[in-house]
């Protein structure tokens, strides 16, 4: 993951972390391009909280009314969509050790795909076509932009799994936003029928073939780095980036189909390439060198839990014989558990990206201290307590969400909404004032000067 070639001086580094020892190479962008997704995503994930708890009925009664749609597009587009997306403007240059093509295009795409994501859940929302006609034409644009700035690092010759896991999850991508273009263009005419087989290929489409496999491959660089585990062999995880995608293209057009023994073949497929990761993911466990357990963990294996529960809500949904209602809150809770999956495990990676970065920022000033002379480290710059009731929140919110669509009891569904939207502000508030705490005076015996802290606070106020 290093970088260690030193940039000429015409060519200088476009990232404060680049110049750090052992530090991510000139390729990496300015902080402010991933953050700016990262606040999105955490406003998106407030969003989607609130539009769930005000539309507790629809999403019980009438799964795929266009109320329920715009609360699962506000989960998908503007949570977990834009989240992957800036860690992936963060990521692919890393990987790749080549930077975006562009830093301006970062940011044209940011706002186009930020307000086509908020538009199309308004559009279905409110009943308005040309509404979500245009959102979608938005984000088209915007998803657009992000492969072709994204292509320049994801070009390279790197056949690792992380590498080849992420060219596969952004051509989900873009199969993902043109199967939803064919709806979006037209609606009244009703020439592309938004039938429950074809939104759940859909769903399948962009829950597990783009955020997903974007989760599967990125963690399979950041796993090892964060628990300091090891494995000379890319293991299971090589697995799950073959099958994942191979039983995706038999799943799909088996769901758009409705031919049965497609759909089953492609579902086996598609859990041995989910297995796969979850093997992948308890080995590197495992094979942690710090064997305390803390907070990053419990999210890793609250998430891994929710995949596991979803498998087992398709596999009933599928084999058992239920009324066509209980069926019908089963593929629910399916696709609820895969939500699940992978906030739980986003949320709880940020709180390991997010330090990082600010991290770095702070040690290229200069800045390798804290107030009261002891060295800043990650855990300076956000409070382990709070991040474990982010998580507590999290799984609390989706086991109720859960329990509430398969037993239709709508309350649940509101408290869940009221949750979600909560853990977001608190998450938001721990990782955002992050560099802050780094001022804190915990000891008045600091050795850090004035002019260090001064230099200090104006890093915080200018980028953060």
């Amino acid at each position: 993951m290093t970088h260690t070639n030193t940039p000429s001086p015409k060519s200088r580094p476009n990232s404060p972390i680049s110049g750090l020892p052992g530090a991510l190479g000139s390729a990496v962008p300015p902080p402010i391009v991933p953050f700016r997704f990262f606040i999105a995503c955490g406003l998106g994930l407030i969003g989607f909280g609130i539009a769930l708890a005000f539309n507790a009925g629809p999403v019980i009664n009438n799964p795929t009314g266009h109320q329920v749609l715009a609360v699962v597009h506000l989960a998908l587009l503007a949570f977990l969509s834009t989240l992957v997306i800036g860690a992936l403007h963060q990521f692919g240059p890393v990987l790749g050790s080549k930077p975006l093509r562009s830093i301006k295009w970062a940011t044209l795409s940011f706002w186009l795909f930020v307000i086509g994501s908020w538009g199309l859940p308004l559009g279905f929302a409110t009943g308005v076509s040309v509404l979500v006609s245009i959102s979608g034409a938005i984000v088209v644009c915007g998803v657009a932009i992000i492969i072709w700035n994204l292509s320049a690092p994801l070009s390279s010759k790197d056949k690792s799994v992380s590498a080849t896991g992420l060219r596969w999850s952004l051509t989900f991508l873009v199969i993902t936003v043109f199967f939803g273009m064919l709806y979006a263009l037209d609606r009244e005419n009703n020439w592309f029928l938004l039938v429950p087989h074809i939104v759940l290929a859909h769903a399948h489409l962009g829950l597990i073939g783009w955020i997903g496999l974007s989760y599967v491959a990125v963690s399979e660089k950041l796993l090892p780095m964060f628990l300091l585990a090891h494995r000379p062999t890319p293991g299971p995880g090589a697995w799950a980036v073959r099958l994942i995608p191979l039983g995706l293209f038999i799943l799909a057009p088996g769901l758009v189909l409705g031919i049965s023994w497609i759909v089953a073949v492609g579902a086996i497929v598609l859990i041995g390439g989910l297995t796969a990761h979850l093997g992948s993911l308890f080995d590197y466990i495992y094979k942690r060198r710090r064997r305390k357990f803390d907070f990053y963990q419990g999210f890793l294996l609250a998430s891994a839990s929710f995949l596991v529960l979803a498998i087992i809500f398709g596999l009933i949904a599928a084999l058992a014989h239920a009324s066509t209602s209980l069926r019908t809150h089963l593929v629910e809770d399916e696709i609820i558990s895969l939500t699940a999956w992978l906030s739980i495990a986003s949320v709880g990676h940020l709180h390991k990206v997010i330090p990082f970065i600010n991290w770095g920022l702070l040690r290229s000033k200069g800045l390798a201290t804290r107030q009261g002379g002891k060295q800043l480290l990650f855990a300076d710059l956000f409070e382990s307590k709070i991040a474990w009731i982010s998580l507590v929140g999290l799984v609390l919110s989706f086991v109720l969400l859960d329990a509430s669509v398969v037993t239709t009891i709508s309350q649940g569904i509101v408290i869940s909404g009221v949750f979600l939207s909560l853990v977001s502000l608190i998450t938001m508030w721990n990782l955002g004032l992050g560099p802050k705490r780094a001022l804190r005076d915990e000891n008045k015996g600091s050795v850090l000067s004035e002019k260090d802290l001064s230099m200090m606070r104006n890093i915080h106020n200018k980028q953060f």
